[in-house]
């Protein structure tokens, strides 16, 4: 199955970012609604999906440095390190208004001065020109189930993917 995610786009983005508590939602959780699923150790169990999935998020990383998988939920503060979640390769971002910050992030992307790049699928670096073959690959691919998400992402060149069809692509 992981040639589905290759089909795709046969350059991958260099940025992922992850809808944190939609993500817990959709494929931790299976939809059940847990009491308490804004504590951390729901947060350290999305943590764990993704980590348990950073072939699929960042084949052959160690020839692409730069590249990025972000974990980001709604928080109006950062949680003490003691009790959130910590990974060496995948970063979480807390923040007031977590789709904003994506939709945010989307836009940086897609606005930087300098051109965009991406790994290809066999871990070559491809240095964008800002022609039509960038446009066609996106420099940030966003996880989520929540549409008016991922129809905001899209505004700025982000691609996006469903949680449950990363599994697939495992």
């Amino acid at each position: 199955m992981k040639a589905r995610m290759q089909t795709y786009s046969s350059v991958r983005p260099r940025l992922w970012l992850i809808d944190g508590y939609n993500v817990l939602h959709a494929v931790v959780l299976k939809r059940k609604r847990d009491v308490e699923w804004w504590q951390p150790e729901y947060q350290q169990r999305v943590l764990e999906w993704v980590t348990a999935r950073l072939e699929t998020f960042l084949p052959d990383a160690e020839h692409c440095s730069g590249d990025e998988v972000i974990i980001v939920f709604d928080a109006s503060r950062t949680p003490p390190a003691d009790t959130a979640p910590q990974h060496d390769v995948v970063r979480i971002v807390y923040a007031p208004n977590a789709d904003a910050w994506m939709v945010s992030r989307c836009k940086e992307a897609s606005q930087s001065a300098q051109a965009p790049s991406w790994c290809s699928a066999s871990g070559e670096l491809y240095e964008g020109t800002g022609g039509a073959h960038d446009r066609m690959h996106p420099v940030v691919r966003l996880v989520t189930a929540d549409r008016s998400l991922a129809d905001r992402a899209l505004v700025h060149g982000a691609s996006t993917v469903k949680p449950w069809a990363v599994d697939m692509c495992r």
